[in-house]
């Protein structure tokens, strides 16, 4: 019965993160605001099973669709190569409230991050647990 509840805990962790009203009121809207490069830059908790982001991580958005994506372990020196990722951008209503939200999906890895004021709350491959916020700016992280 743990395991069952595991998910449905994820979901609703993922959108209490996400509810807070944000001046994104159409899908022009939303692919403007996502313009940007986002970075999480945290410590990483390898000791921790919720989370499920075990690395840093840099997008840089961009107007056609695609994601320029990097990702590097605290102990790198740099972000390294990235990897070129198609995105689009949808919208729905939360379940329980109806709100209308903005996301990006990522269409080969099946991520999502969902639109807030200044962050990007981003989730794997849509399991909506080990939650992370993505910053807008470029963050170098790395110890000289």
């Amino acid at each position: 019965m743990r395991r069952a509840l595991f998910p449905l805990m994820g979901i609703l962790l993922f959108l209490a993160a996400c509810k807070s009203s944000s001046d994104i009121d159409s899908m022009e809207e939303a692919q403007k605001y996502v313009l940007a490069t986002w970075t999480y830059t945290d410590p990483i908790n390898l000791g921790d099973p919720t989370q499920l982001v075990c690395h840093w991580m840099k997008w840089v958005v961009k107007k056609d669709g695609v994601i320029v994506a990097y990702t590097a372990d605290p102990v790198d020196n740099s972000w390294g190569k990235p990897r070129m990722l198609r995105y689009t951008i949808s919208t729905d209503k939360f379940a329980d409230t109806g709100e209308r939200y903005y996301a990006i999906h990522v269409l080969d890895t099946g991520d999502i991050a969902i639109l807030k004021p200044d962050v990007l709350v981003y989730s794997t491959k849509g399991l909506w647990m080990g939650l992370v916020s993505m910053t807008r700016g470029d963050r170098n992280p790395f110890s000289k």
